[in-house]
């Protein structure tokens, strides 16, 4: 029954999007999701970024940025899901409230679906690297943890964006030992300016 569900609500949504896919979709631009991950580090509060990391223990970004596919998840069950670090559901999209309004639309679903088979990896461009305290790659992370010793990095996610392009939806992790955690950003881009505009956290160990 809940397979049913699933399956029928998939299909709702895609049909509410049924104009937008009459066009060819195109894959996000590599130059938005670059000046989204400059508004993200240009954030005061976070310790990778060369200004706010002065005189402090800063702590590596990743350049290399994370795949979430978005997924469609049975809204029935009384047991939440546990959390999918690979994974993010369409109903927690849609049900995002920005300024207490939907942040995305119900038209920008098959957009969702179409951008799990687009940009599957993306490098941060070297001019934002050039601004970070440390940088590092997930192969040099692995060889750290490899050897047993304990290490501490942030990796942030391949953005999710709006039909239009003009929204978007990216995590932030922490990724330490017994610890860590993860912040979701909402971004819109505002007189050609990429803006976060709300966040929350997501989890936290």
């Amino acid at each position: 029954m809940t397979k049913l569900f699933s399956i029928s609500f998939l299909f709702f949504l895609l049909s509410c999007s049924d104009r937008n896919s009459r066009h060819t979709l195109l894959p996000p631009d590599k130059k938005d999701i670059n000046e989204i991950i400059e508004a993200i580090i240009s954030r005061d509060s976070l310790s990778f970024n060369k200004k706010s990391a002065e005189g402090s223990n800063s702590i590596p970004l990743l350049i290399n940025l994370r795949k979430i596919r978005v997924i469609l998840t049975d809204t029935t069950s009384e047991v939440p899901p546990p959390i999918d670090h690979k994974t993010v559901s369409i109903f927690e999209l849609f049900n995002s409230l920005v300024d207490s309004q939907r942040f995305f639309n119900r038209v920008d679903s098959s957009y969702f679906f179409f951008q799990n088979d687009t940009v599957k990896d993306f490098t941060i461009d070297k001019t934002i690297v050039e601004k970070l305290s440390v940088d590092t790659t997930l192969t040099g992370q692995h060889k750290i943890n490899d050897s047993n010793k304990s290490s501490s990095y942030y990796d942030l996610t391949i953005p999710i964006f709006s039909a239009d392009n003009m929204k978007a939806y990216i995590e932030l992790t922490t990724n330490c030992s017994g610890c860590g955690g993860a912040t979701s950003y909402y971004l819109q881009k505002i007189d050609s300016k990429w803006k976060v505009v709300a966040w929350q956290n997501r989890w936290r160990n």
